[in-house]
């Protein structure tokens, strides 16, 4: 049983890792975007 709850424990970590990770990359993709833009 706990080895169960240990494998989705770290399973919901590391979709929030990906999701968060997901996120950064859009933000830094637009930011870089616009920052293009400008020069």
């Amino acid at each position: 049983m706990y080895y169960i709850v240990k494998i989705s424990l770290y399973l919901c970590y590391w979709n929030l890792l990906v999701k968060n990770y997901v996120i950064l990359l859009k933000l830094f993709t637009l930011f870089y975007y616009e920052y293009n833009k400008k020069n």
